[in-house]
């Protein structure tokens, strides 16, 4: 269902969206609704739970400083300290359908990796790519493993390369709070 809205632009945004729409092949329309979205979604939470952006390069910069077991024991730290609240702020419950909601989210719009998901009868295979590197794969794991095993009680096999990081896992019933 849509909605019908009148509202001014200032005639600056006005020509940007015109020539977003033409560079992007797609309509005005689509492009003001996906920005909204984004906004409601992602930009406001984020500004709350004090996320920011910042360029790959730093980002595999920083974490190329660390060890592998550095990088590992940071990500268990934010899925601890910093993603298990942000679900709780985004979701009225923590569950299995929320932690993935929230994963997807980040997946869609920090840019930092690739979200599969993938199912088969009770088993489910989570992957992360992100092409940033064994430290990386370190941190997700890490991170993985915290929210998984730690929030949601799961037993999850991890696998990592340096441009990926898998979880196995099997999951008993769809609600499976934490």
């Amino acid at each position: 269902m849509t909605v019908i809205r009148a509202f001014r632009l200032e005639e600056d945004v006005d020509e940007a969206l015109k020539k977003t729409s033409e560079e992007e092949g797609e309509s005005v329309n689509v492009i003001v609704n996906r920005t909204l979205r984004k906004l409601i979604e992602w930009d406001r939470p984020a500004g709350k739970l004090g996320m920011m952006q910042i360029s790959r390069q730093e980002l595999v910069r920083l974490m190329d400083s660390r060890t592998p077991e550095e990088a590992r024991d940071e990500g268990m730290w934010v899925g601890t300290e910093v993603f298990e609240p942000a679900v709780r702020y985004l979701n009225p419950t923590v569950e299995f359908a929320t932690v993935m909601s929230s994963l997807e989210l980040l997946s869609r719009y920090t840019g930092r990796f690739e979200l599969t998901h993938s199912v088969a009868g009770r088993k489910h295979l989570l992957v992360i790519h992100h092409s940033m590197g064994a430290n990386w794969s370190a941190f997700y794991e890490g991170a993985g493993s915290a929210v998984l095993r730690d929030l949601l009680r799961l037993d999850c096999k991890t696998s990592a390369t340096d441009e990926l990081c898998s979880f196995e896992f099997e999951l008993e019933d769809e609600k499976h709070e934490g």
